[in-house]
């Protein structure tokens, strides 16, 4: 590519062109390939990023789903043991009630 250039250049031959057109689109062939490169391992980068970022969402919403479900379970141990004292309250009172009525 140098070389034609150089050739062009040296023996004047610019006024013909093709040698012109042909170093351009070289040149230009090569950048692009180069930005391509350059942009597609960006978007690797950009990617693996994500698939990382995705991996640890997802041990983050298990590991919430374990401790909330922990959570609910007890919860729901506990409301029942709270209906059941209730319900033995309310028989005691109810008791209580109809022998202060009678």
């Amino acid at each position: 590519m140098i070389a034609l250039l150089a050739q062009a250049a040296s023996s004047s031959e610019w006024h013909d062109g093709w040698q012109l057109a042909v170093v351009t689109f070289t040149s230009l062939t090569i950048v692009a390939g180069w930005i391509h490169r350059q942009s597609k391992s960006d978007l690797k980068g950009v990617r693996d990023d994500l698939k990382a970022a995705r991996d640890d969402l997802k041990g983050e919403i298990t590991a919430s789903e374990k401790r909330l479900s922990g959570e609910i379970t007890k919860v729901k141990t506990d409301l029942t043991t709270n209906i059941t004292e209730v319900k033995t309250d309310l028989t005691t009172n109810i008791a209580e009630v109809k022998t202060d009525l009678t």
